[in-house]
């Protein structure tokens, strides 16, 4: 296996995690995803965005410990990276309903962490 494929497998590694401790409200594992800066963001359906890590890390706090954290599975994962940067975008598939994605990730000390989530509505189709 190449390098590059190798990589590119474990940044998918990565954006499962996420999605992982996402369906299961696991806050911790979710907490450790994430770069600790103020250079994060996400952006939630209907929500504004939200920059800085304690602010990004209370509104996953609100999805996943003080709501029921909704089964969402990534589906048709792509990735592209350029030197110490990925964004994976994929469809999330809400258990019917689906929403598009783009996660992106930045290689810090060696571990790829997440700096932005952002996800969307799609239009039901006819």
């Amino acid at each position: 296996m190449s390098r590059d494929i190798a990589e590119k497998n474990h940044i998918l590694s990565v954006n499962d995690a996420f999605y992982r401790s996402f369906r299961s409200g696991n806050f911790e594992a979710m907490s450790e995803l994430w770069h600790e800066g103020n250079d994060v963001s996400v952006i939630h359906p209907n929500w504004p965005a939200i920059d800085g890590f304690e602010d990004v890390m209370d509104s996953w706090f609100r999805i996943m410990v003080e709501s029921v954290p909704p089964k969402v599975f990534p589906e048709n994962p792509v990735v592209l990276q350029t030197g110490n940067t990925a964004i994976v975008y994929c469809e999330e598939n809400l258990g019917g309903s689906f929403t598009i994605a783009s996660n992106i990730f930045r290689k810090i000390d060696g571990h790829w962490k997440m700096v932005q989530h952002v996800a969307s509505s799609l239009p039901v189709p006819d």
